[in-house]
């Protein structure tokens, strides 16, 4: 399972934003594989069908997963996002998002890493 939290940093601005994933970048690293990782670049494509709007405070879960053939593995990359409107809502992939038309040196535009787990192949 994973969870994006939009955590409440009001020390970061004037005032909290909303923000929407776009998408995500994944690095998966299968020791069986002997360094022929895999990498996944989808900044579109949303998660699991859905581009979330996450209002500060707010989180979206969603389960996921890939094929490793070693018992452990490990994944890194990050969340393409946006800074969304207050009235903005979680849309699904195929609606108009209009962040996806936003030039790429947009100031509204950022990425978030999201640093090396272990993925167990076992649960």
């Amino acid at each position: 399972r994973i969870r994006v939290e939009n955590f409440d940093k009001t020390n970061c601005s004037d005032r909290p934003k909303a923000v929407r994933l776009l998408g995500r970048r994944w690095k998966i690293t299968d020791p069986a594989r002997d360094g022929d990782d895999d990498e996944i670049d989808s900044p579109g494509t949303g998660v699991v069908g859905y581009h979330p709007v996450l209002q500060p405070g707010n989180s979206f879960e969603y389960y996921s997963g890939c094929n490793i053939i070693s018992p452990f593995g490990r994944m890194e990359g990050c969340y393409y996002m946006c800074e969304a409107g207050a009235d903005d809502e979680t849309l699904r992939v195929g609606d108009e998002v209009e962040a996806l038309d936003i030039p790429k040196d947009d100031d509204r535009l950022f990425q978030t890493p999201i640093e090396s787990f272990v993925m167990d192949a076992g649960k």
